[in-house]
């Protein structure tokens, strides 16, 4: 079994809106793609990490590509603020 990339962009004012995004994201990708697993989509994921950067300041979509969270096809997506509003949504999803 392998994994696949996914990333999104998406605008949220807050931690909450990106949240909620995130499920809205989940079920599309469950509709899309059936609930049997292994779809390399966002379907695998269960949680969204929310990681805030030092000094208040934006990630990159490469730092956050690249952090420890974003590397474990089985646990959690990983996402950051990489403009005013605007977040970067990123997993290895299992496929």
């Amino acid at each position: 079994m392998g994994a696949c990339t996914e990333s999104y962009i998406i605008l949220a004012e807050t931690k909450e809106d990106v949240q909620k995004q995130f499920r809205e994201i989940i079920e599309d990708c469950k509709y899309k793609y059936g609930h049997d697993g292994y779809s390399g989509t966002f379907a695998e994921k269960s949680e969204l990490r929310i990681v805030d950067k030092e000094n208040g300041e934006y990630w990159t979509e490469e730092e956050l590509e690249g952090h420890p969270i974003a590397y474990d096809k089985w646990g959690p997506a990983i996402g950051g603020l990489i403009g005013k509003g605007k977040y970067y949504l990123f997993g290895w999803c299992s496929s």
